[in-house]
């Protein structure tokens, strides 16, 4: 993707948190971006406002990410999650997070 794409998404997300935070009703907030060419739901505002701050709290990992995009061109998608932790920890047993994630733990 294009840098310019990129600060454009930046930008309106920002501006969403921040008009949201001011007190405008989600749903005035849709309108006004649909009025400016950006087609969005007063849901898909709701998940942006109450996401926000948890996107800004950690980075992802590169490695990360990518094991998982090797991981899903390779292996089924059953067996993903074993496919990933195999790449980044080939000699230790996962341990599950949150009901179904997988803890990772990669030493640089």
């Amino acid at each position: 993707m294009e840098l310019k794409a990129h600060l454009y998404r930046l930008e309106n997300i920002k501006a969403i948190h921040d008009l949201a935070t001011a007190g405008i009703d989600h749903q005035v907030i849709s309108v006004f971006l649909s009025a400016e060419g950006i087609c969005i739901t007063p849901i898909e505002v709701t998940n942006i406002v109450n996401t926000y701050d948890a996107l800004g709290k950690e980075k992802v990992q590169t490695k990360k990410v990518q094991a998982l995009l090797a991981a899903k061109k390779t292996v089924r998608r059953t067996k993903i999650y074993h496919a990933l932790f195999n790449q980044i920890q080939p000699n230790k047993k996962p341990r599950i997070n949150r009901g179904f994630f997988i803890h990772l733990e990669v030493m640089d």
